[in-house]
């Protein structure tokens, strides 16, 4: 699924549930202003509640994109069957929020600072997730800063901590300082967005991931 998706229908989800659920009777009533047929609403539910007499936010998810699936003709009797990007459902008298263009941007970052890091963990053979500082280093070293920058970067993203392996977090904290001593900007003021450019990425060789 899209991660827009995911994201819209969590929003709902937070706006129209109580403490984390959606009671089967609540979800009924939401879940009819799709104006979709009764026994269609039916199999929806019996599918994608999973047997839970209420839905999280997970199942939510996964009811909204098999109403969006029935809503384009489709028979929602798995979600197997589901395509991997589907329009947003149609509810009667509710607006479903949309991605805002601030968390689409951090949603991008996050995934292109995962790819990267997967790739540099799997050139790496490491079982544990975690990557050596010298990998960490060797490729830090692409962006043409100065050592004692990228000593910087290295403490800021560990935290101060006296260890030799980085975990996601801290990796992305890294790329994300690596990013802002590029552009000129203040790695201790982190209220700054920092803008990824095509010549940052390329600068970075990560056009591979």
């Amino acid at each position: 699924m899209s991660s827009e998706e995911v994201v819209s229908y969590r929003k709902l989800f937070d706006r129209v549930s109580k403490n984390g659920k959606l009671s089967g009777r609540e979800a009924v009533e939401f879940l009819q202003k799709s104006k979709l047929d009764r026994h269609v609403l039916k199999k929806i539910w019996s599918v994608g509640s999973g047997g839970d007499v209420a839905l999280s936010a997970k199942t939510f998810v996964g009811v909204m994109r098999l109403i969006a699936f029935a809503q384009k003709g489709g028979d929602p009797s798995s979600l197997a069957v589901l395509p991997k990007m589907l329009p947003l459902a149609v509810l009667e008298g509710v607006e479903i929020p949309k991605e805002t263009s601030n968390e689409k941007y951090l949603r991008l970052r996050s995934e292109h600072f995962a790819g990267v890091f997967r790739y540099l963990v799997r050139q790496s053979n490491t079982m544990n997730m975690t990557l050596h500082a010298k990998v960490v280093v060797m490729f830090f070293r692409q962006s043409n800063l100065p050592n004692e920058i990228l000593r910087d970067v290295w403490n800021i993203a560990v935290q101060g901590k006296q260890v030799m392996f980085m975990d996601f977090q801290a990796f992305s904290r890294g790329m994300d300082l690596v990013q802002r001593a590029q552009q000129g900007l203040s790695m201790k003021d982190l209220s700054v967005r920092v803008y990824v450019s095509h010549f940052q990425l390329e600068l970075f060789n990560t056009n591979k991931f």
